[in-house]
């Protein structure tokens, strides 16, 4: 997600429900500890990076391991648990804490911490210290972006890639993208937008701008917007890192190209599209068609939340591939 308050933005997230309990954790790599603090049944763990330590949460007592990347940069985690709990009875859910979010606290957030390379090197260590051959990755929005990128970086090393919730795979598509949002703000939201970037608010509290400039564009990123409204009262501010946005601005959107890493994609694709998802169709049967073993399921009805807007319709799509992975 690119974090500019400004009526020209994207975003790349979803919100958090109550998660329904899950099984005790499995038994873990070295480096997993037991259940989090408010977090019953899940196992923690870190993985050492440069700097800083890069945390993450296993939802799931037995199964093959999903990695759960979320939209950004700069958004936890946490609002993919309804996504973790769909899946935590047959999987091992790894809620990744991008850096710069969570606990994956960076000593600086600059150009040098907030990059392809540092992102796709986190992702490289965690297969590491998970003891993978391969890895499957599960994305929405920026995490789209994110488990593609990692796939045409290193095409022997994932196993799979789910994408619920779809992002540009160039800087072309980001401006489809920013536009179709647009033109769905309802003008209160407008106001709000306009509001939260003023300078004197969003450069005194970022992570407070970036807060209720969420608030105010999720209604537009549904089919529904009576679902986005209540969808978007569920943003938690403790959930905005806005700085990690700002710098990928620079680092991740400025001249977006991901169409030659799609082109060395090996494993296999699944794309779950809300028909009325603001990233938009053409930027999807593009991303189709690069990737010699890709498939790409429409949702009826749905925007970019599709687990959220029509569940059946997604899980009907996510369940069969996942199981396909593992005969």
């Amino acid at each position: 997600m690119r974090h500019q308050l400004s009526l020209a933005v994207v975003t790349c997230v979803g919100i958090a429900a109550a998660p329904r309990a899950i099984h005790p954790p499995p038994r873990a790599p070295a480096g997993i500890s037991g259940a989090s603090q408010g977090i019953p049944n899940e196992a923690t763990g870190s993985v050492q990076r440069e700097g800083f330590a890069l945390h993450y949460r296993i939802a799931g007592a037995a199964g093959p391991y999903l990695v759960i990347l979320a939209g950004g940069p700069g958004l936890d985690v946490d609002y993919l648990r309804p996504i973790t709990a769909r899946l935590a009875g047959s999987y091992r859910c790894v809620l990744l804490e991008q850096r710069g979010t969570g606990r994956s606290v960076l000593p600086v957030v600059d150009e040098g911490t907030i990059n392809w390379a540092a992102y796709l090197g986190d992702l490289e260590a965690l297969r590491v210290h998970l003891k993978q051959d391969r890895l499957i990755l599960v994305g929405h929005s920026w995490g789209m972006m994110y488990a593609l990128a990692y796939a045409g970086t290193y095409p022997d090393r994932a196993r799979g890639l789910i994408t619920i919730g779809s992002a540009p795979i160039s800087a072309e598509y980001s401006r489809v993208f920013e536009d179709n949002r647009e033109s769905r703000l309802q003008a209160w939201a407008r106001a709000a937008v306009l509001y939260w970037s003023k300078p004197e608010r969003s450069s005194s509290d970022p992570d407070r701008a970036l807060y209720e400039w969420l608030r105010a564009i999720t209604p537009a990123d549904f089919f529904d917007p009576a679902k986005g409204i209540e969808h978007a009262m569920r943003w938690d501010p403790k959930w905005c890192h806005a700085r990690v946005g700002d710098v990928a601005a620079r680092t991740i959107w400025a001249g977006l190209d991901l169409r030659p890493l799609l082109d060395a994609i090996t494993c296999p694709v699944l794309f779950v599209h809300g028909y009325q998802d603001v990233t938009g169709e053409a930027n999807m049967l593009e991303a189709k068609s690069r990737i010699r073993n890709a498939t790409l399921t429409f949702v009826h009805r749905a925007g970019h939340y599709p687990w959220i807007e029509q569940p059946e319709d997604t899980w009907g799509a996510v369940m069969p591939f996942l199981a396909g992975l593992n005969r």
